[in-house]
Parts: C-alpha cells; structure tokens; sequence
C-alpha cells in the first residue's frame, strides 16, 4: 500500500499498536474531539479499536487515516487520511479528515495534510470526487476544506445534528 507522500512539515505512515498512547491522548482532548464523529472523548480502548480499524482498512482498501508526524520533532501530531462514507443520502463518498493535537493547531498543518491526502486520492486512486464532513460552527475546518479547493454543497444529518457537507470536483488524472 501507497501512503500520503511527505511534505515539508510532515511524514504519514500507518497506524500500530504503539501508536495507541498518543492516539488516546489526542482522543481525551475535549477540544481536540469537539467536532469529531458525535463530539466528545474517546477511551482509550476507542483508541486501540481504531488503530485496529485503520490497519483492516489499509489491507482491504489500500487507503485509511495514517499517524501524522511532525517531521521537525518526529512527534506524532495527528489522525490525517480518507475515511469511507458507505452513505450520505444513499451516496458512498470519500472524504478527507484531519485530527491534528491542539499544540499544532494554528500552524497551516492542517491544510498541508489535507493537500497531501487529496491529491494522494486524486493522484495515486484515481477518485475525481472527495468530500469532507464539517460540523457548521467548526470555523477552523471549513477554512482547510476551502483551502483544498471545496465548496459547500449540502447539509445533511448525522446521528441528528446538522452536518455540512463540501465536496471537490477533481478531473481524472493522467
């Protein structure tokens, strides 16, 4: 499997094991997980299962969330990748997340891993159609997906909250 190739702030790798202290540091953080999947902490069990998770994903479909590194101190600094949406209204769609740690908030990190992931799914699997998912209020991400070049396309409703949905039209590559 192919991952995110670096950039200059970043390394992308994928997810193990000893990876679960960090992530379920990241998942504790109330701020952190304020607008990630129905917003709140995780455990660190939460932790471990989605490590477990990513890495059925990287064999099943060659893609998933990679660990994100800071290359500068070689920390782990995030949860950046393509997650598979099986349905929004009746559609499957592919989009890209970002979960950085809040001390890397603020730094155009964000945007960097988000260009990465997009153009590794544009690039290296052929997909012309990405989206990502963005709690209205979450003003941060909505300035990465717009960075990336998305648009707002929709709302929709996600385990009964509102739920903004900006997606990219990307022409097929080469």
């Amino acid at each position: 499997m192919r991952s995110v190739e670096d950039t200059p702030r970043l390394r992308f790798r994928e997810l193990v094991e000893d990876d679960v202290d960090t992530l379920a540091t990241l998942f504790a953080d109330p701020e952190v997980m304020q607008y990630i999947g129905t917003g709140g902490v995780l455990t660190r069990d939460r932790a471990l299962r989605s490590i477990e998770r990513q890495q059925a994903e990287y064999r099943e479909r060659g893609f998933g969330e990679w660990a994100t590194i800071e290359r500068e101190t070689d920390a782990m600094i995030g949860l950046c990748g393509l997650i598979r949406w099986p349905d929004i209204d009746g559609v499957e769609e592919l989009e890209v997340a970002y979960l950085l740690a809040r001390d890397a908030w603020g730094r155009g990190l964000g945007t960097e891993a988000a260009t990465a992931i997009r153009d590794h799914a544009i690039e290296h699997l052929g997909r012309t159609r990405l989206i990502s998912c963005i709690y209205p209020d979450n003003h941060a991400s909505i300035r990465v997906a717009t960075k990336v070049g998305m648009h707002f396309e929709k709302t929709f409703t996600y385990e009964g909250s509102p739920m903004s949905l900006f997606s990219l039209e990307a022409a097929p590559s080469a």
